[in-house]
């Protein structure tokens, strides 16, 4: 069996490429592609200044060097996470948005996968949600869109859902732990 790591895991969890970590820096929440061969990975400062988005490949027998992911830029990028088929990559970026009334912080973008290349990221617009930090995304296989999002200052922050009406996104509310 091909497994992810030198070592297939028990009852007791094991690292994972923990020598991806370089000193003095944080690395934050990574993902697996869906096929399991790509690992991206945001590392920052200890500060949580300067995101960086990292990936690193599964050839036949072991993982590449990490390099900058595709959609990694001058701003700063994390929290991604691929739709259930794996042909749409989300993620949170501070990149400028050119709609006015969007404020510059946190938002959402995606890039989609056509035959095999990945296209240039598009910002997914919420509009009630414009002067919000917007953050962390994952979709359902039904198309509902979660994630967070707060005042500037991280106030109010709070765990939202988004469906698509007529290819945009225009409900939004807030979402409801429900008890068990």
């Amino acid at each position: 069996m091909e497994f992810l790591n030198e070592e297939v895991p028990g009852s007791i969890p094991i690292n994972f490429k923990e020598d991806l970590i370089p000193k003095d820096k944080l690395i934050h929440k990574g993902i697996f592609s869906s096929e399991l061969k790509e690992y991206y990975y945001t590392i920052s400062n200890k500060d949580f200044t300067n995101f960086e988005v990292f990936v690193i490949k599964r050839n036949a027998e072991n993982w590449s060097q990490p390099q900058k992911a595709f959609f990694n830029s001058e701003y700063d990028e994390h929290g991604m996470s691929f739709s259930p088929n794996g042909d749409t990559l989300y993620f949170s970026s501070t990149r400028p948005v050119e709609i006015e009334g969007v404020l510059s912080t946190w938002h959402i973008w995606k890039s989609d996968k056509h035959n095999g290349k990945w296209s240039e990221p598009v910002f997914v617009d919420i509009p009630n949600l414009r002067t919000k930090l917007v953050s962390h995304p994952t979709i359902t296989n039904s198309g509902v869109l979660y994630f967070q999002s707060s005042n500037l200052d991280f106030s109010e922050m709070d765990i939202y859902h988004s469906e698509k009406i007529n290819e945009n996104l225009k409900t939004l509310k807030k979402f409801q732990f429900q008890p068990i």
